[in-house]
């Protein structure tokens, strides 16, 4: 079956036919817009920077605040088997390794995004559970796990 496309030249069928499509794609386009829901997201603002000064000071730095038996409840491991962890998830992922966003903001760093899954992996805890404790939305916390 063939099917064979008739080309009128009068110019003044063209320009009818122009003008009615043209009121026809703004009809659809301002419907269109109209049917998009609002979403209003309100940015919080969480202090990772900060949050990830402190898990060092306290569990990773040379003279960190807990000693090996201390940081073993919390991480349910060894200091050792935890870097070992973090060393190798970073290198295998590239969600774990620390970039920068378009406005050259550091992101999350590997250590708090692995602490995070470990924490919720030892602990089942909730994907926002943490986010006091590690400044993490509950979607990054629930990608890391």
């Amino acid at each position: 079956m063939s099917y064979e496309l008739f080309f009128y030249n009068s110019s003044d069928d063209d320009d009818e036919v122009n003008s009615e499509l043209t009121i026809f794609i703004e009809a659809c386009q301002t419907a269109y817009e109209a049917s998009k829901p609002k979403i209003q997201r309100s940015q919080i603002e969480r202090d990772c920077y900060g949050a990830h000064n402190r898990l060092v000071a306290a569990y990773f730095s040379e003279n960190p605040q807990y000693d090996e038996a201390t940081f073993r409840m919390p991480f349910r491991m060894s200091r050792k088997l935890f870097t070992n962890i973090v060393r190798k998830v970073t290198d295998y992922s590239p969600f774990f390794q620390q970039t920068s966003d378009y406005a050259g903001r550091l992101g999350i760093s590997s250590l708090m995004k692995c602490t995070s899954a470990i924490r919720q992996m030892a602990y089942g805890a909730a994907p926002d559970a943490l986010d006091e404790y590690l400044q993490m939305g509950a979607t990054t916390t629930r990608d890391s796990l």
